[in-house]
């Protein structure tokens, strides 16, 4: 479990957000391009949050019976930051909030 603090730092999409992001143009969705019809699928995802005030993201994907994880730090920065898990470099005391979260799903 998470505490209050670190609670307020993340978000977790359920395994949906991705399997609906990810599916492909219909015959019956809107005449908008691959990105907007993407968009409208899951922005009820986000309607009530706004994802880019929290540090730490996870989207669970779950593909041809393999389950992945991706996780968004930091979403407000300018650029990239890069984190490999199996490295002992990792991002500090953050480290420890992410294993805890991977742990929790």
């Amino acid at each position: 479990m998470l505490s209050s603090e670190d609670n307020k730092r993340t978000y977790v999409f359920s395994t949906y957000f991705y399997s609906t992001l990810a599916k492909k143009k219909l015959a019956g969705d809107p005449p908008f391009g691959n990105s907007l019809t993407r968009f409208q699928r899951v922005q009820k995802w986000t309607k009530n949050i706004n994802i880019f005030q929290k540090d730490f993201i996870f989207i669970p994907i779950n593909e041809n019976y393999h389950w992945y994880i991706v996780v968004i730090c930091y979403p407000y920065l300018d650029g990239p930051l890069y984190w490999d898990g199996t490295s002992a470099q990792g991002l500090g005391e953050d480290d420890e909030l992410i294993d805890r979260n991977v742990r929790s799903l």
